[in-house]
């Protein structure tokens, strides 16, 4: 496996790694868990440290993935302390090195943990204090043509489904539309095996959005709907918790809802 893991890695990204200059390989070389089909992620040692080393080539992007929008806000994370720095990176080419983050992956068990859920809302409203440039903001009508489009290589019976909840889902899609001045950095993909250590520091920037600032909690919402008890309590923790701020929530897991079955239909996961 080491051997087969060095062999993953772009002659450039091998390059850019502390202690490999001029060709020098690393100490060790390993395979880390995650990562969706198409995509790596490395350890690599050297004589000068830890690191990791993501590499998605294009061919594994899927629908809302922007690798330049990724990267930008990776890094913007990362000197506010709540992303793994970035130590190179080629967005083009699909690779990001960074530090190696010696802590744990969370586990469904800390979800329930008062402490730990405030300690992610605080990290989320640090996020939100990032400066925002003038780009897109999310778009769900944009990102749902996206996954409509894939739906050519679902089995026919299930294409018209699709594109049947596509357009029933329009009304919502306006709903949720961001208004002007009011986006804010988002992660867009909080699931618990992005979530290292008690404070925590945020992996995988790769659904990195411009968005809605209930964007990431109704994500997590979507995703673990054991969570819903503490709603109110992470609404509030976020600063939102009033009439307006309840009913975006509404709507913004509803959205994440449709995003996230359409998501299981083309993907299966």
């Amino acid at each position: 496996m080491p051997q087969a893991a060095l062999a993953l890695i772009p002659a450039a990204a091998l390059l850019a790694i502390p202690g490999c200059e001029e060709g020098r390989p690393p100490q060790r070389t390993r395979r880390m868990a995650g990562g969706t089909s198409g995509t790596a992620c490395l350890e690599v040692l050297t004589a000068r440290g830890r690191f990791a080393l993501r590499i998605r080539p294009e061919r594994a992007l899927r629908a809302g993935a922007d690798p330049h929008r990724e990267l930008k806000l990776q890094r913007l994370a990362a000197r506010a302390g709540l992303a793994p720095a970035v130590i190179a990176a080629d967005a083009k080419a699909g690779w990001l090195l960074m530090d190696y983050v010696d802590e744990p992956v969370w586990g469904l068990s800390l979800l329930q943990q008062p402490n730990r859920m405030d300690a992610l809302m605080g990290r989320l409203r640090v996020l939100q204090t990032l400066p925002v440039p003038d780009e897109p903001v999310f778009e769900p009508s944009a990102l749902l043509q996206l996954q409509g489009a894939l739906t050519g290589i679902l089995e026919p019976a299930w294409q018209g489904p699709v594109h049947q909840l596509l357009r029933a889902a329009e009304p919502l899609v306006l709903e949720c539309r961001v208004q002007p001045g009011a986006a804010v950095a988002a992660h867009g993909d909080l699931n618990v095996s992005n979530l290292l250590g008690p404070q925590p520091l945020l992996i995988d920037w790769e659904y990195a959005q411009y968005a809605d600032p209930l964007h990431d909690l109704a994500c997590m919402l979507a995703y673990y709907p054991q969570l819903e008890p503490q709603s109110a309590r992470l609404l509030a923790a976020l600063g939102h918790d009033n009439a307006q701020g309840r009913e975006r929530l509404v709507l913004q897991k509803r959205l994440w809802g449709l995003i996230n079955g359409l998501w299981q239909s083309l993907h299966g996961s």
